[in-house]
């Protein structure tokens, strides 16, 4: 620790020295006047502010809890974002939380573990729990105005399908709309050209997003119908990307509101039974 952060420090704990000989000098303790009062939420405040400044402080220096494992991420990709650092399952590892991937870290930094944490007694996969959790706030920061939406009257369920219109399974899956529809699941499309942001199908989503009307462009381009071509600022491109961070392998991946990845190809029934409608 530098000496200004010393001298905060010191000068955070001179304060509390000072608000308690002020209560202990009042001529009743159990009743504190109006100006004791005041000067008590000075002093709490100013004591606050300089345990902040030296947390932040150590922070900046790389000092604190978490330096070690900070740093041993930072050894193996320098440019990774840590979105968080927090205790995991097994005591002594820490739970890392970089590029919308989980990895593990021992407390001192030394070892790192890439691979899933199970736990046997409940039969759950403890790291696919974490990673549902970046999906969900993934696809939450998406915006659906940006995503073609077919909505179920009677919504009892919503799931985030990543699509390529060249993909024989999408096809499959999107004549099955009009039944997913009934059972009260809305499908909300996100673009995923398989062969990434240029070449055929990427012009062909790209236009499809950039139509007036997104939905009836769609429904024209998996039954064959020609699709005016069109140039936009459109969302496909930031889609892909959102795509490769969620992990995307394969056209259709279907995600739940909450992360989970159920799947692909799924028939009506399927998707029901996965949704937990059935």
């Amino acid at each position: 620790m530098n000496r200004a952060n010393e001298h905060k420090k010191k000068g955070g704990l001179e304060l509390s020295r000072r608000h308690e000989a002020a209560i202990i000098s009042s001529p009743n303790p159990g009743i504190i006047h109006k100006d004791q009062c005041a000067m008590r939420q000075t002093l709490l405040f100013a004591a606050l502010a300089a345990a902040s400044l030296t947390t932040q402080a150590q922070t900046a220096a790389g000092v604190g809890p978490n330096a070690a494992v900070r740093a041993a991420v930072m050894g193996v990709n320098p440019a990774a974002n840590i979105r968080s650092i927090s205790e995991s399952p097994i005591a002594g590892l820490r739970q890392v939380i970089a590029e919308g991937n989980v990895v593990y870290v021992s407390a001192d930094g030394r070892y790192l573990i890439a691979g899933d944490i199970i736990d046997l007694r409940n039969k759950s996969n403890l790291t696919d729990v974490a990673r549902s959790g970046i999906r969900s706030a993934l696809l939450a920061d998406s915006p659906t105005s940006e995503h073609i939406v077919y909505k179920a009257k009677n919504e009892k369920a919503r799931v985030f399908v990543f699509t390529d219109i060249s993909c024989g399974y999408c096809q499959i899956l999107h004549r099955s709309i009009p039944e997913l529809n009934a059972r009260g699941i809305t499908v909300e499309y996100l673009a995923w050209p398989r062969n990434g942001t240029s070449g055929q199908v990427f012009n062909q989503m790209r236009a499809i997003w950039c139509a007036a009307d997104p939905k009836k462009a769609f429904d024209d381009a998996v039954a064959g119908r020609p699709v005016a071509s069109a140039n936009c600022r459109s969302p496909v491109a930031n889609q892909f990307v959102l795509g490769q961070e969620l992990q995307v392998e394969g056209t259709p991946a279907i995600y739940t509101t909450d992360g989970t990845h159920i799947g692909g190809a799924l028939t009506p029934d399927q998707m029901a039974q996965a949704l937990s409608l059935n």
